[in-house]
C-alpha cells in the first residue's frame, strides 16, 4: 500500500491500492481506486479534447491564411479597377477636350 501511494506521489497514476477486506482501510482503498479511475477518465478526456482543439486551431490558422491571401487578391483587384477607372476618366477628359476643339 505504501509503495503504491509512493508511486502515485511520483506521478504514476496507474497504481491502485489493494482493496481486500471489509474494514475501513479496505473501504478507503476502494474509494481511492474509484477516484483514481475517475481521474484517469478525466485525463483521457482532457487529452482527447486538447488534441481536438489543437486540430481546430490548426484548421483556423490555415483558413485565416487562405482568407488573408484572398483579401490581398481582392485588394489588388480593387487597385486594378481604380487604375482602370482613372485611366478611363483621363481618356474621357482627353476626348472631351478634343471634341471641344472640333468646330
Amino acid at each position: 500500500m505504501t509503495k503504491a501511494l509512493g508511486d502515485v506521489a511520483n506521478g504514476d497514476l496507474t497504481k491502485r491500492l489493494p482493496d481486500r477486506g471489509g474494514d475501513e482501510i479496505g473501504q478507503a482503498s476502494r474509494s481511492y481506486n474509484l477516484s483514481m479511475n475517475e481521474f484517469s477518465k478525466m485525463i483521457s478526456s482532457i487529452k482527447s479534447q486538447s488534441s481536438e482543439l489543437s486540430d481546430i486551431g490548426n484548421n483556423l490558422a490555415s483558413n485565416m491564411a487562405q482568407t488573408a491571401a484572398s483579401m490581398n487578391e481582392i485588394a489588388a483587384n480593387i487597385h486594378n479597377v481604380k487604375t482602370r477607372v482613372l485611366n478611363q476618366s483621363a481618356s474621357v477628359t482627353e476626348t472631351n477636350a478634343t471634341m471641344e476643339q472640333v468646330p
